[in-house]
């Protein structure tokens, strides 16, 4: 819940001093969350989501949402969102 600009809790950590492991899941956390459906809404297009997240650069690593990016412009990217859309109906 750490984020760059230092305002995230529990510590208060901003940029570098948060660990990349913790930056790419907060960027897969927000990603699968806006690319899920919820009770309350649709699921949002990836296109919406990656702008999203390259909005608020002031709270994701941009390096990691520019590689989410990448990931899913690929053939693995399409599994994983195939993957997404298809859990409710299993």
């Amino acid at each position: 819940n750490e984020r760059l600009d230092g305002t995230g809790y529990p510590r208060h950590l901003e940029g570098d001093s948060i660990g990349i492991h913790a930056r790419i899941l907060a960027v897969a956390n927000a990603f699968t969350a806006m690319a899920r459906p919820r009770s309350y809404r649709n699921a949002l297009s990836l296109s919406q989501v990656l702008g999203i997240l390259k909005e608020q650069e002031q709270s994701y690593d941009q390096k990691v949402v520019d590689a989410l990016a990448i990931l899913l412009s690929t053939s693995a990217g399409e599994r994983l969102v195939n993957t997404l859309s298809t859990k409710d109906k299993n």
